[in-house]
């Protein structure tokens, strides 16, 4: 739950697959290098969460309009209340996702976890955007699934809505 609102700390084991997958192809890279590939992975998965959030953001509105529309079916109000409070919740995990953390959040970060080990600020800073870094693409993935379920449930919704709730058209 900390994650939502400060950045994610990594482990040894974590931070070591990142920097394996920071220095494309097995090539030697300098710590440098693989911390500006990290930033310019963040800055892309920032991109696509705000893609997602533009989507999340219309099938908000699809789903508050038939929650608005919809008179007496109360089966049918249930589930979209239950549709319209997940897309809120996917919607709050991509701003989570684009949530940028600036040079001044890392330097408190390095000031309030700095391990007496590694004085060096740097090395704090790396660990900081690598787990950003992982902890992002691990949301995302969980967004992307979720987002995809959910539209495909608010399809059957609508249709659910169209034919059997209001136009009657089975009954």
């Amino acid at each position: 739950m900390l994650a939502l609102f400060r950045p994610y700390r990594i482990n040894a084991a974590e931070r070591k697959i990142v920097q394996h997958r920071a220095a494309p192809l097995g090539g030697q890279m300098t710590m440098d290098g693989q911390v500006q590939n990290g930033e310019r992975w963040i800055s892309t998965l920032e991109t696509k969460a705000g893609v997602l959030l533009a989507h999340i953001s219309m099938m908000i509105a699809v789903t508050g309009i038939l929650f608005a529309i919809n008179g007496e079916a109360e089966g049918y109000r249930l589930v979209l209340a239950i549709e319209l409070t997940a897309y809120l919740f996917l919607a709050l995990l991509c701003i989570r996702c684009q949530n940028h953390y600036g040079t001044t959040d890392f330097l408190k970060f390095v000031r309030k976890h700095a391990n007496p080990k590694h004085n060096a600020a740097h090395h704090v800073y790396q660990n900081a955007v690598f787990g950003e870094l992982f902890y992002r693409e691990w949301l995302f993935r969980y967004i992307q699934r979720g987002v995809y379920l959910l539209t495909f449930v608010l399809i059957v919704t609508v249709f659910w809505g169209l034919f059997f709730e209001n136009f009657g058209a089975f009954n």
